[in-house]
C-alpha cells in the first residue's frame, strides 16, 4: 500500500484499492502530463504578471511599516511593577477542574469540551440551484477571469475575506480614490445563510473527475467544515484534501468578489487597470501558530492567483497553483505574502480598525469577546499610537475553544447540561482577563479603582444570551478581584463611511471584513503573543478557589 506521500502526485491508493490514476492508459497519462505542463505555464505566467504590476502606496518604502517594522517586546526592562497594585489581594484561582480552593496552576485548569468528529452548523447547504442562478453565478465567475486592458491608470482594490465556518463575508475598498469607498458584497443567491443576502454558506461541491463547483450537483460531494478542516492538525503543511478544499473555496470567493465589482462596477473600473490584494483574518491566539499561519497564507495567495486565471477550478490546477515556489515562499513569508497580494491578519486587530481610528478611542487595554459559529475567540490586547502615527496591537492572551452558537447545540445534545457549558465559557473569558493581569500587564490603569475594562462582544453569535450573560458576569467578577468599577460594554458601531445595507443586519458581523479592508501597514503594527515577555513575579500567588467551581453551577 502506498502511504499519505503519494497524495497530490494522481498516483494515491486507498485501503489498499489501485485509484484512477492506476489504471489510466499511457495515453491517457500522457494527456495528463501534458494538461499539468499546460497548468504549470500558466500558473507561472499569472504571477509574474502579478508580480510585475505596480505598487501601491502603501507599499512604498516609507509605508511600509509592517515589513521593515522593529521587533519590539513589551518586556520588564519597560514596565514597572507597582507593588499595590500586584499585591493588592490574591489572585482569583481557577477551579475548572473542579478541585475546590487551593487547588494549583497545573491541577485547575478547566478541561475545554471539544467538538465530536463530523460536526457541523445546523443550517443545511443548498440543495438545488435555479436555473437562471447557476448562470448568473457563472458568468460573475467568468467576468473575473476576462483580459483587461493593461493601458489605463491603477485602480487598487483591497479585498477582506473573513472566511467564517458557517458563513464567509467580504468586502472591498478602494483606498487611492477620493473618499476610499467599501462596498459590501454580496453571496451567490443560493448560497446565502439564513436568507441574508451578504453571507456566504461556507460550503464546496466537487465534481467526481475533480472539478469543484458553488453550487449542488447531482453526483457532486458535498464538502463542509471547510475552515474546521484548515484549522485541524491533519491539514498543516500538507497537501491533503482540506487545505485543497479551503483554497479552491477561498479562489470562488474571491473570484466572485471581483466578478461581481467588475460587473456591477463597471464606470469605476472604465479605463482603468485593477489591481488586487487580498486580506483574510486569523484568530489572535492561531497567530502565533506557525503550520497554520503559513496554510492560511498559501491559501490565499493560490486564491488570488487562481482567481484571476482563466482556468477551471479542479483539484490538479489547485495544486498546481499551491506548489508554485512563489506561494510556497509566501506561504514562510510576511513581505513575499505581501508581493503575492495578499495577508492574513488577526481578527481582533481588523475588528477593532473602526474604533481604533475614532473619536471614542483612547490608548489602553481592551478586550474582545467574539462569538462565532463553532468557536469563541478571546483576546487582550493593547493599543498604543505609535510615536510617528498609527497603532500597535499587543496581543496579551487569547483562546479560541470549541464554545460557539453551534457548539452550545453540539453540547446539550450530548445530554450535557447548559450551567456546565456557560462555566466553560466564563472559563475562557476569565482565564484570558486573569493571564493579562497575572503575569502580562499587572500594572495596568484598567485594574485600579475607579476604571473599567472595556469589553467588545461581537461576531454571529454575540446575540445569544449565554455569550452575553457570560459578558455581564464579568463586571461583579473584576469588581471582587481587582478592585475596579468592572466592565464598560462597548460597541462596534459602523463607520460614518461605510453605508451598510439594512439588509445585512448587525454590523459586528461584518467588522472583521470592513477591518480587513485596510491596508496592512494602516491597520498596524501587530505584536503577537510570543513577542511580549512575562512580567516578573513578585510572589507565588494561591489562585485556588475563586473561581466558580463547575460543581456550584
Amino acid at each position: 500500500m502506498k502511504n499519505r506521500s503519494d497524495v497530490g502526485r494522481g498516483k494515491r491508493t486507498i485501503e489498499g484499492r489501485a485509484t484512477l490514476g492506476d489504471a489510466l492508459s499511457v495515453a491517457a497519462k500522457k494527456k495528463l502530463d501534458e494538461l499539468r505542463s499546460r497548468l504549470v505555464d500558466k500558473a507561472a505566467s499569472a504571477i509574474q504578471a502579478m508580480k510585475q504590476q505596480p505598487q501601491p502606496i502603501w507599499r512604498s518604502p516609507s509605508a511600509k511599516t509592517e515589513a521593515v517594522r522593529r521587533h519590539v517586546s513589551i518586556n520588564a526592562s519597560n514596565r514597572v511593577l507597582a507593588p499595590s497594585l500586584v499585591d493588592k489581594k490574591p489572585p482569583p484561582p481557577r477551579s475548572g477542574s473542579g478541585r475546590g480552593r487551593g487547588a494549583s496552576v497545573s491541577q485547575a485548569r478547566p478541561t475545554y469540551w471539544t467538538l465530536p468528529v463530523g460536526a457541523v452548523v445546523r443550517e443545511l447547504p443548498p440543495q438545488s440551484v435555479s436555473p437562471t442562478n447557476r448562470t448568473a453565478v457563472e458568468e460573475t465567475l467568468r467576468q473575473a477571469t476576462k483580459p483587461l486592458s493593461n493601458s489605463g491608470q491603477p485602480l487598487f482594490a483591497i479585498l477582506g475575506v473573513d472566511f467564517g465556518t458557517s458563513c464567509t463575508k467580504v468586502i472591498a475598498r478602494f483606498p487611492e480614490e477620493p473618499g476610499s469607498p467599501t462596498v459590501i458584497v454580496p453571496s451567490p443567491i443560493h448560497c446565502q445563510s439564513n436568507g441574508n443576502p451578504f453571507l456566504w454558506q461556507t460550503v464546496l461541491w466537487r465534481r467526481i473527475d475533480g472539478t469543484f463547483i458553488v453550487w449542488p450537483e447531482e453526483g457532486a460531494v458535498e464538502l463542509r467544515s471547510l475552515k474546521q478542516n484548515l484549522v485541524a492538525p491533519s491539514g498543516l503543511g500538507s497537501m491533503d484534501e482540506g487545505i485543497v478544499a479551503a483554497a479552491a473555496y477561498v479562489t470562488f470567493v474571491i473570484r466572485h468578489a471581483i466578478g461581481w465589482l467588475l460587473g456591477s462596477n463597471a464606470a469605476q473600473f472604465r479605463n482603468r487597470t485593477p489591481i488586487w490584494f487580498v486580506n483574510v483574518g486569523l484568530p489572535a491566539e492561531n497567530y502565533d501558530n506557525k503550520l497554520l499561519l503559513s496554510a492560511y497564507r498559501r491559501a490565499a495567495a493560490c486564491g488570488l492567483q487562481l482567481a484571476k486565471a482563466d482556468l477551471e477550478v479542479t483539484l490538479e490546477s489547485v495544486r498546481v497553483f499551491m506548489n508554485h515556489e512563489a506561494v510556497l515562499a509566501a506561504a514562510n513569508s510576511k513581505e513575499r505574502a505581501e508581493n503575492l497580494g495578499v495577508a492574513v491578519l488577526p481578527e481582533v486587530a481588523a475588528e477593532v480598525a473602526g474604533f481604533a481610528r475614532s473619536v471614542d478611542r483612547a490608548d489602553g487595554l481592551y478586550l474582545m469577546v467574539d462569538v462565532g459559529a463553532m468557536t469563541l475567540d478571546v483576546c487582550a490586547f493593547n493599543i498604543v499610537t505609535r510615536a510617528g502615527g498609527g497603532e500597535r496591537y499587543a496581543m496579551f492572551a487569547a483562546q479560541v475553544r470549541h464554545l460557539g452558537v453551534e457548539a452550545q447545540h453540539w453540547y446539550l445534545s450530548e445530554r450535557r447540561s447548559g450551567a456546565e457549558f456557560q462555566w466553560q465559557c466564563d472559563q475562557c473569558v476569565r482565564e484570558v482577563v486573569w493571564d493579562t493581569k497575572r503575569v502580562k500587564e499587572p500594572t495596568a490603569a484598567r485594574w485600579r479603582a475607579g476604571q473599567q475594562l472595556p469589553v467588545f462582544l461581537a461576531g454571529g453569535g454575540a446575540p445569544n444570551e449565554v455569550h452575553s450573560r457570560v459578558v455581564r458576569d464579568l463586571g461583579p467578577w473584576l469588581r471582587t478581584y481587582t478592585g475596579n468599577d468592572g466592565i464598560d460594554w462597548r460597541q462596534l458601531n459602523a463607520p460614518r463611511d461605510f453605508n451598510l445595507p439594512r439588509k445585512a443586519g448587525d454590523f459586528g458581523r461584518f467588522a472583521v471584513a470592513w477591518g480587513l479592508t485596510y491596508p496592512p501597514s494602516e491597520i498596524g503594527e501587530i505584536m503577537p503573543m510570543s513577542e511580549i515577555e512575562d512580567m516578573p513575579s513578585r510572589r507565588p500567588s494561591d489562585i485556588g478557589g475563586r473561581f466558580t467551581s463547575k460543581d456550584q453551577v
